[in-house]
């Protein structure tokens, strides 16, 4: 009975040290955050015109990711990216191109990071800036485009910087509204970029962006 009532005391003691640590380790930062986009649209201009893609809109299918709260480095990817490019040249007709690219990876870095605190995670105004906005720069690739096959000399590179504002839940959040602009290279053809791209669910997405 002694023994049975000494195992007794260590579960208990042991249930005691479990929940306690898990009170603990909550209060604290996470050590990742993590993005979910089901579907997102944008439009952007690229310079300079009067050439090969002048233009372009584009819609993200399903973006996921991670981002590390100690360093701000994250990294995202998509498996269907749609693009249009438009061409308008003084002496050619309009032409848009259409594609689908299936491998689309983003490396990014928020600078906002290093402004927060553990402490000031989810209850200072740091915290708070951290949450709902990020800023830094970035470089991604879109790959393996599809148009009727898959076009294995196809491809885009990009290097920039981007910002924007998120909405979520805890460590779980989606880009609601982003910018960004910089370089990039398509199919060999480089040139300077702009654009701006928003999730879907952008409506729902501004009563949680307001709440404090």
């Amino acid at each position: 009975m002694l023994i049975l009532n000494l195992k007794s005391k260590y579960r208990i003691f042991f249930l005691f040290f479990l929940f306690i640590n898990l009170a603990i380790y909550s209060q604290e930062k996470p050590l990742y955050t993590y993005n979910f986009d089901i579907l997102s649209f944008g439009i952007g201009g690229n310079f300079p015109v009067n050439d090969d893609y002048d233009s372009e809109t584009y819609m993200t299918l399903l973006n996921i990711g991670m981002e590390s709260t100690k360093t701000g480095i994250g990294i995202n990817f998509s498996p269907i990216n749609v693009r249009g490019w438009v061409t308008d040249s003084n002496n050619e007709p309009e032409r848009i191109d259409e594609n689908m690219s299936i491998f689309n990876l983003t490396l990014h870095w928020n600078v906002l990071n290093v402004l927060t605190d553990k402490s000031e995670f989810q209850f200072g105004m740091l915290g708070l800036l951290y949450h709902k906005f990020y800023l830094g720069p970035f470089v991604s690739v879109n790959y393996l485009f599809l148009k009727d096959y898959i076009h294995w000399d196809r491809y885009k590179f990009k290097l920039g910087i981007q910002g924007g504002i998120r909405s979520g839940i805890g460590n779980i959040w989606c880009n609601a509204v982003y910018a960004n602009f910089g370089y990039h290279i398509i199919d060999g053809t480089s040139k300077f970029f702009i654009g701006v791209q928003f999730d879907i669910l952008l409506p729902f997405l501004i009563i949680p962006l307001l709440e404090m």
